[in-house]
């Protein structure tokens, strides 16, 4: 595992350096060879450009350095310890960490740990995004974006320049050399593919804290709704979505004057605000963890570990999930069915003797519990860890 970790670290600081060699690329040859005569006949006007262009590019720079350096959040030792066992019993257990997770924390499986609040893994900063730099990864693509149009608006006026020279055969604008033009295709040609997946990005990004979400949960909402058309879970109302201000505030500070500058963020990353009527709701909902979508998005890395209990009605099995984290779920026979066609279709992961116990399902007038081994929940990428006791974690999961 050791070996795995560090060559995981070893690529993730390979990106880190390749996007600060692309940014300082960029920033560097743009202004030495590009902006520098293009605006010598505006001395005055060159002198703020400068100073202004460079102060963003440096406000771009610290929040990329914070946000590959400022940890996501670390869920606090002994922080349920407050809780009571109803309390309890409504969070989710990560099986590899060995602890409760706060709510909105998920497990991270490039960290090999649980992140609070977390959005998303990024490999370009080498660290998760979550409640400590989520406002340090957004200033930084808003500063990306608004750096890449201003260059790319002077590099255009310059192919302008040459190409009007060129066309009509003039010598109004100054003449451009071999080395200009190598700097300003390559440069247009970077400038090009960075504002357009890191605009996509920004678009994601804006539209998903505009609603107070994390990438994970945008998913759990799709799922969720999912479950509410096929009458699984009653509708709901996602509770975190106060209105667009107080959760743009929730990410990058109250005073919108430093919204631009790095602050630290708000919060313990453990309790948030819910709207009014709906801060006992509980989300997702409990039913989330029971149910199986039909199609599941990363079907491929779903893997069936044991099933633990069965009925005329129902299947309880343990299995490892998209996230990488092994939970309980119980499928009813329709859910069943479904599941066994991915599993058929090789969707679905699992020894063949596991789906062939469920072959009297339906025939059988008495339930069933499988021989349980604690040891086949714990998660695939940690074998060595700790086994969790068996009636304890059957308690945590299993809802008769």
């Amino acid at each position: 595992m050791s070996k795995e970790i560090s060559s995981t670290n070893y690529s993730g600081r390979i990106y880190v350096f390749g996007v600060t060699t692309l940014i300082l690329y960029i920033v560097l040859t743009s202004q030495i060879f590009v902006f520098w005569d293009l605006l010598k006949s505006t001395e005055r006007f060159k002198t703020y450009f400068f100073i202004i262009f460079n102060v963003l590019c440096s406000l771009l720079m610290i929040n990329y350095y914070f946000s590959c350096a400022v940890d996501g959040g670390i869920i606090p030792l002994g922080w349920d310890d407050k809780l009571d066992e109803k309390e309890r019993n409504k969070l989710k257990y990560c099986t590899s960490c060995e602890h409760y997770k706060p709510p909105r924390t998920h497990h991270c499986k490039e960290c090999r740990r649980c992140v609070l609040k977390m959005d998303h893994h990024c490999p370009w900063t080498n660290n998760c995004v979550g409640h400590y730099n989520h406002g340090h990864f957004l200033r930084f693509l808003f500063l990306v974006d608004i750096c890449c149009v201003i260059a790319m608006s002077l590099h255009s006026l310059r192919f302008y320049q040459i190409a009007f020279n060129s066309y009509y055969d003039v010598y109004k604008y100054r003449l451009t050399d071999l080395q200009e033009l190598f700097f300003l295709v390559s440069n247009v040609i970077l400038l090009f593919f960075v504002m357009f997946f890191v605009g996509l990005l920004t678009i994601q990004q804006v539209y998903q804290v505009s609603g107070n979400m994390t990438t994970i949960e945008k998913l759990e909402k799709q799922r969720v709704k999912s479950l509410v058309n096929r009458q699984i879970v009653k509708k709901m109302e996602y509770p975190y979505d106060i209105d667009t201000t107080t959760n743009f505030q929730s990410i990058l500070g109250r005073d919108l004057m430093y919204w631009w500058y790095p602050t630290p963020m708000e919060g313990d990353g453990i309790t948030f605000t819910k709207k009014k009527k709906l801060e006992t709701v509980v989300w997702p909902p409990p039913e989330y963890f029971q149910s199986y979508p039909s199609i599941p998005k990363n079907a491929g890395q779903q893997s069936v570990r044991r099933i633990i209990y069965k009925s005329r009605s129902s299947v309880t099995l343990s299995m490892v999930d998209e996230d990488g984290e092994t939970v309980i779920r119980t499928l009813g026979k329709r859910e069943w069915n479904d599941f066994q066609k991915l599993a058929d279709g090789g969707q679905i992961t699992g020894g063949q003797d596991i789906f062939d116990q469920s072959d009297n399902l339906g025939t059988s007038d008495e339930s069933q519990y499988s021989e349980y081994d604690p040891e086949d929940d714990v998660d695939i990428e940690h074998p060595n860890q700790q086994k969790i006791e068996t009636s304890n974690l059957r308690n945590r999961f299993v809802k008769n």
